[in-house]
């Protein structure tokens, strides 16, 4: 219930919600180039065609030409014959020529459009994930302030010694919250929901450690074995 959280919790949610608008946001961006780019390649598949066409139209017409010159001078020009027959194969060259110019368009055409589509569907899987990670994470985080109602930590998570805060201070500990090894910081605030609390300080060193409220491996291969976590 909103009417329940402090000010920084729905400071928190107000971020998710803002992260969330912005991925969706991306992938709008991502149609839209995927778009941009089919239409630039069918544009260069166009321009590739046109000096093999005017090549083809310029030998086409100069045949004409000569197969009409021929007809009206047949008796005088000994040479004709044989021009014909070059430019006749000249045509027959420009038209192979463009089947070829064809061929290569199409085909580097069609590779990039499956390239545009390849790229334009891994980035919107990636975003998606990103978004179903977020609103995940938007969820839990309202579900859990919504649903506590206990703010001791539990004895694995207090730290120890006077001057620390009394009951209420904690260190950083994995929490099965809901199902789900989780990391919570010593700021956390709603520990009734923390099951098989242990201190983040007994996990085993990683690079890439784990992001708060979000399931983390080193905290279920340390609070996963007490039968709280489903599939464990």
């Amino acid at each position: 219930d909103r009417r329940f959280m402090s000010l920084t919790q729905r400071q928190k949610l107000l971020k998710f919600q803002r992260e969330r608008t912005l991925l969706q946001k991306q992938v709008e961006a991502e149609d839209t180039k995927r778009a941009e780019m089919l239409g630039a390649l069918e544009a260069a598949y166009s321009e590739g065609l046109l000096p093999a066409q005017e090549a083809l139209n310029e030998t086409a017409t100069a045949l004409a030409t000569a197969q009409g010159e021929y007809e009206a001078a047949k008796l005088k020009v000994e040479e004709l014959p044989e021009e014909i027959r070059q430019l006749e194969a000249q045509q027959s060259v420009s038209k192979e020529s463009l089947d070829r110019a064809k061929e290569a368009a199409l085909s580097s055409y069609e590779e990039g459009k499956e390239a545009a589509h390849a790229k334009a569907e891994a980035a919107k899987e990636q975003l998606a994930g990103a978004l179903a990670n977020l609103t995940l994470k938007e969820e839990l985080y309202q579900e859990t302030f919504a649903n506590s109602t206990d703010r001791r930590p539990p004895p694995a998570c207090r730290a120890e010694g006077k001057g620390k805060g009394g009951p209420y201070a904690a260190v950083d500990c994995c929490c099965v919250i809901q199902g789900t090894p989780m990391k919570v910081d010593a700021r956390f605030g709603h520990w009734d929901l923390c099951k098989a609390a242990v201190p983040w300080s007994k996990t085993s060193w990683s690079f890439t450690g784990c992001s708060l409220f979000q399931e983390c491996q080193q905290c279920r291969k340390v609070s996963c074995g007490t039968g709280v976590c489903p599939g464990a």
